[in-house]
């Protein structure tokens, strides 16, 4: 089926406020998804309401970002409104009940279900509110029954954050989702044998592969985040031992100060000298070499073998998956139980470093000490305090089950840097039929790497 939506260039500004003399004050307007109804032509409400979610600061990262999720999600209600040739406005309770409920029955050929209830559930939300602000915008009743929902949320500090929402009766409820665990030391280590044993990959690839996954591991970067790294922020860590992530999450609305945009969307992550090392090693023999072959003008730090573009935040899953599946590994693998695990290990070792009696003491702690709330959202680049509830249960438990050693985050930091390098020795002295003393070595470095 063809798609609705296509995107703006990369480079394209939008009209953002007129200065006293008269100039105009543009604003960076590249990647904002557009849509179109089946037949070619301009959906106009369609693109005055991704214009609005542009101007509240929704994420075009990564070939559009949420905003291309909004935009697909809504496509659904275009294509509908177009067979049933009615205007979005228009659309009866009975027509979007229809509407949702083919949603939930449509299936694969294998008569597998092509969307789950919570996919559904998030089309018709956004539909909903779609609608909603076409009333508003053209001062136009809808047909549709739209309720208000006010929802109050308690927030770690003690206050209350009152969340306002559309709803209607045809959107399905949310089903429960499968816990994710972070992704455990044993598997990371799986990765990254398997990723050196791949007879198939060149060694460029194998090279990016290993500083691939130990990018994920130390820096707890979303795959968008990982692939915005470039050249230069490694140079300017080799100066800070602190290397800068960009935050993709978080909106930020448009501001007449351009940089302003900026502010608040990096982060500085703390990096060993070993992770340093290994990082600069790559770019000047792995990642130079091939920049001068390809004649690539641009710094980001992954490069596509072949045609030495950056690579996309769905090349890097698929790299996991491969190497997932080279590796014989079970468990559930991605990039973001990367995170998952970085964001766990901060809590860990505050919660050994405090000292903590009790579960409930830790969070008063975080609700009293400020420092403690900003570096943690420094560190992982949460807005909310709220949205990590659920990694202060999973430290609590992995803190339980760790010695009263109280390491700091940085020290569990360097520990996975030489355990990262240990390991590639490992990879490295194996592939190479190692010799009797270099066999002697080869089972200290592994009595030393449990030791990790």
């Amino acid at each position: 089926m063809k798609k609705l939506y296509k995107h703006i260039n990369t480079n394209q500004k939008l009209p953002f406020a007129v200065k006293p003399d008269h100039s105009i004050i543009l604003s960076d307007a590249g990647n904002i998804p557009t849509l179109r109804w089946p037949s070619g032509s301009w959906c106009i409400e369609a693109n005055i309401w991704l214009l609005e979610l542009y101007d509240r600061g929704l994420s075009r990262s990564d070939r559009g970002g949420s905003l291309l999720s909004y935009a697909t999600n809504i496509s659904h209600l275009i294509r509908y409104c177009d067979a049933q040739n009615t205007r979005f406005l228009d659309l009866t309770d009975l027509q979007f009940n229809f509407f949702v409920t083919t949603l939930l029955g449509q299936r694969r050929a294998d008569g597998t279900k092509l969307r789950t209830q919570n996919t559904v559930k998030n089309i018709a939300k956004n539909c909903v509110d779609f609608i909603d602000f076409l009333s508003r915008e053209f001062h136009s009743p809808s047909r549709l029954t739209i309720t208000a929902i006010e929802q109050t949320i308690f927030t770690p500090d003690g206050s209350k954050l009152i969340r306002n929402s559309k709803s209607h009766s045809a959107i399905p409820p949310m089903t429960r989702v499968e816990e994710r665990f972070p992704i455990n030391i044993e598997t990371i280590k799986c990765l990254r044998l398997a990723a050196a044993a791949d007879a198939s990959a060149s060694p460029y690839v194998k090279s990016r592969r290993r500083v691939m996954i130990r990018c994920f591991e130390m820096l707890g970067a979303r795959r968008a985040e990982v692939g915005q790294l470039r050249v230069r922020d490694v140079r300017a860590a080799v100066q800070t031992q602190h290397l800068r992530v960009v935050t993709l999450k978080g909106g930020v609305r448009r501001s007449i100060n351009p940089a302003a945009d900026d502010s608040g969307r990096f982060r500085e992550i703390p990096i060993s000298q070993a992770d340093l090392k290994l990082l600069t090693d790559y770019i000047e023999y792995v990642r130079a070499p091939l920049a001068r072959r390809l004649k690539t003008t641009h710094d980001y730090l992954f490069l596509n073998e072949r045609t030495g573009n950056p690579l996309t935040p769905n090349a890097f899953t698929a790299e996991i998956q491969h190497i997932a599946k080279l590796g014989k590994i079970l468990d559930p693998v991605s990039p973001h139980l990367f995170r998952h695990r970085f964001i766990t290990k901060i809590f860990v070792a505050e919660i050994l470093r405090q000292k903590a009696d009790s579960l409930e003491d830790f969070k008063q702690a975080i609700l009293e000490t400020e420092s403690l709330k900003r570096k943690i959202q420094e560190l992982t680049g949460h807005r909310r305090l709220a949205s990590l509830e659920r990694y202060i249960h999973l430290a609590w438990e992995e803190a339980m089950a760790i010695s009263k050693t109280s390491p700091k985050f940085k020290t569990l930091t360097e520990i996975d840097a030489i355990r990262e390098q240990a390991t590639a020795l490992l990879a490295n002295l194996t592939e190479q039929r190692p010799s009797k003393e270099t066999k002697a070595l080869l089972d200290l470095l592994l009595s030393f790497e449990a030791l990790l």
